[in-house]
C-alpha cells in the first residue's frame, strides 16, 4: 500500500515537546548532580509551570492530535491495542497507549511543580509558598519532589526505550514527525480535523500562560 506524506503534529506541539524535554533534563541532571539544584531551578520551573499551563489549554483548544479528547481513550482501547499480534494501524497522534504516557508525564511534572512551589531545603533554594506551611508539611514536600524526580526519570527512559522500540522493531519513526511536523503515513488514512496551525491563538495562550504564572509570583511576593 502506497504510503503519502502528512501532517500529525503543529509547531505548538512541537516546540512545547522539545522545550519541555531540554528543559526538564537540566533540571533533572543538576538537581540530583552532586552540588544540587543551580541558582536557574527556581526559575526555569516557573517556565516549566508556564509550558505545563500552555498545554492543559492547547489540549482544550489546540488542532486535532493535540486534544485530549483524541488520544485519551478508554482502557478497553488501550488493552485491545496490545493484544493486537499484527501490526497496528498507524494513526495521526498518539496511540492508545501513548495517550496514558502523555498524561502520566504531565500528571508527574505537575506534581514536580507543586511540591517544588512548597519545597524549602534551607541551604539554597525556597519555593515560594514554603512561607505558608509548616515545617512538617515541607518535609513531605520535600521528599515527594525527590521521589517523583527519581520516577520521571523512569518514565522518561520507559518513552525513549518505546521510541527506539518502534523504531526498530515495527519500523515506525517517531522522532522525525516530531521534528518536521510530518509523518509517512498510509494514503488513505482520514484526519476527520486537518491540521491547522493556529498562531495567532496559540500565541494568545502563550501570553495567558505566562501571565498566570507572573501574576502568581506576584500574589506569592516573589
Amino acid at each position: 500500500m502506497r504510503e503519502t506524506r502528512v501532517k500529525v503534529w503543529d509547531f505548538s506541539i512541537r516546540a512545547f515537546h522539545w522545550l519541555l524535554a531540554g528543559l526538564i533534563s537540566y533540571q533533572l541532571f543538576t538537581a540530583l548532580s552532586d552540588d544540587g539544584p543551580q541558582d536557574l531551578h527556581l526559575t526555569i520551573g516557573y517556565i516549566v509551570m508556564a509550558l505545563i499551563i500552555f498545554r492543559a489549554l492547547w489540549g482544550i483548544f489546540g488542532s486535532y492530535t493535540a486534544r485530549f479528547t483524541q488520544f485519551v481513550e478508554p482502557p478497553s482501547k488501550v488493552f485491545n491495542y496490545l493484544r493486537r499480534t499484527e501490526k497496528n494501524p498507524r494513526s495521526p497522534g498518539h496511540n492508545p497507549l501513548g495517550g496514558y504516557s502523555v498524561l502520566l508525564m504531565l500528571v508527574l511534572i505537575s506534581i514536580q511543580i507543586v511540591t517544588g512551589l512548597i519545597c524549602d531545603d534551607e541551604i539554597m533554594l525556597a519555593g515560594p509558598l514554603s512561607q505558608y506551611f509548616s515545617q512538617i508539611t515541607i518535609s513531605i514536600s520535600n521528599q515527594i519532589h525527590a521521589i517523583n524526580a527519581k520516577l520521571l526519570i523512569v518514565v522518561i527512559g520507559v518513552h525513549t526505550v518505546a521510541i527506539f522500540w518502534y523504531r526498530i522493531i515495527k519500523k515506525i519513526d517517531l522522532i522525525t514527525p516530531m521534528i518536521t511536523g510530518f509523518s509517512r503515513n498510509i494514503e488513505d488514512l482520514r484526519i476527520r480535523d486537518p491540521i491547522f496551525e493556529k498562531p495567532i491563538l496559540a500565541s494568545c495562550l502563550i501570553v495567558v500562560s505566562v501571565a498566570l504564572v507572573l501574576v502568581f509570583l506576584v500574589i506569592v511576593g516573589e
